[in-house]
């Protein structure tokens, strides 16, 4: 009996053993953790110290991220601003340089008489004639430059030449097949123009393609012109000669001048990362040139011509097809389109501003001069 009441009081004073399922490390099922019983606490289980931790840890993290986002919205809001900034700046940089050149054209213009330098051949051409040009005349064709034999015609062909033969009737020929053309036969009485000039057709309101090299798109709407455009050739006029309250410049011999566009490097929207001329596409190349003005004395071969810059090497044109579409409205752009009939000067450039962000930016000027020294 005694023994059996000292077992009982062992018992009592032993701590019990509760079991508690350990939630989150293998659910239902898991095995069992034991914890003392302690007399006037209550077991918890440890899934809720668990929950509570993971809950502290995504409240931190979601800070974090927030942090984070904050500072990308602040870095990207930042580079949008600088490269806006930036784009603005290069293109008042453009608008600039355009006004200065068309400024500087006009000074020069101030007494000018438009020419169109046309000649026709005084005897066949073979493909291997590569010496001189036979012609009826030079007369205002410049010392150098291009001709455009045959336009219009399965023969069209651009002919390079660097000089007018003694007597002022053959061009020395530099280079033949200019301009991706090739070399071809001309018959005798084929038509001879200074490449680089362009002239509206008048009263053709449906020329055959034979008559015209491009349409472009005038104030009064669509205009036909013959030409590449990328020159103006014209007479210094004499006091004489000159309209009535017109100066003349006095520091300008008297003779023959042009503006012309002279390539000196070459552009590719590849290479830009830009469709340039809006065509929809990236495969375009552009002769990236100047404007130049060259001065001449057609009839004393002795006086030394002069050139002159009127511009950086900002200007672009098409390296196959001069004075085609720059902007992508399905119309010619060519560089000067002189109009006889009003004795008008309308000049389009689509000039290089430079890069943003490896970006071309371009400009485009945009003015009509008027010549008022008469023809």
């Amino acid at each position: 009996m005694a023994h059996r009441r000292a077992v009982a009081l062992i018992e009592t004073a032993r701590p019990k053993v509760h079991s508690a399922f350990v939630y989150g490390m293998g659910g239902v099922g898991a095995e069992e953790a034991t914890s003392p019983h302690v007399p006037g606490m209550r077991a918890r289980p440890h899934h809720r110290y668990e929950s509570r931790s993971r809950a502290g840890f995504s409240v931190i993290q979601l800070l974090v991220s927030i942090i984070v986002l904050v500072l990308l919205l602040v870095g990207v809001t930042r580079g949008v601003y600088e490269e806006s900034g930036a784009a603005g700046t290069m293109s008042r940089k453009g608008e600039r340089r355009a006004k200065a050149i068309l400024v500087r054209m006009q000074h020069e213009l101030a007494s000018a008489v438009g020419t169109f330098p046309a000649a026709r051949l005084a005897d066949d051409m073979a493909i291997a004639d590569v010496d001189q040009i036979a012609v009826d005349t030079t007369m205002g064709f410049p010392d150098r430059g291009t001709l455009l034999i045959d336009r219009g015609d399965a023969q069209r062909e651009y002919v390079e030449y660097d000089a007018i033969g003694a007597g002022g009737t053959a061009f020395t020929v530099a280079s033949r097949g200019e301009r991706c053309s090739s070399p071809a036969q001309h018959q005798r009485g084929a038509a001879v123009l200074w490449a680089d000039q362009a002239e509206v057709i008048a009263d053709l309101t449906r020329p055959l393609e034979s008559q015209f090299d491009g349409i472009t798109r005038e104030d009064s709407g669509p205009t036909h012109f013959r030409g590449d455009g990328t020159g103006f050739a014209f007479r210094i006029a004499s006091p004489e000669a000159a309209a009535p309250g017109v100066k003349v410049r006095e520091d300008r011999p008297l003779g023959w001048a042009y503006l012309a566009f002279e390539p000196v490097s070459v552009v590719t929207e590849m290479s830009r990362q830009r469709d340039i001329n809006g065509d929809g596409d990236r495969l375009d190349s552009f002769d990236c040139g100047r404007i130049e003005m060259r001065t001449w004395n057609s009839a004393d071969p002795t006086v030394e011509a002069t050139t002159v810059a009127l511009s950086p090497p900002v200007v672009l044109q098409p390296v196959c097809g001069r004075g085609g579409d720059m902007d992508g409205d399905g119309y010619a752009d060519p560089i000067f389109l002189w109009n006889p009939s009003s004795q008008t000067l309308h000049v389009r450039m689509t000039i290089l501003a430079g890069d943003v962000r490896e970006v071309t930016m371009t400009t485009r000027a945009d003015k009509v001069l008027h010549l008022k020294s008469g023809s």
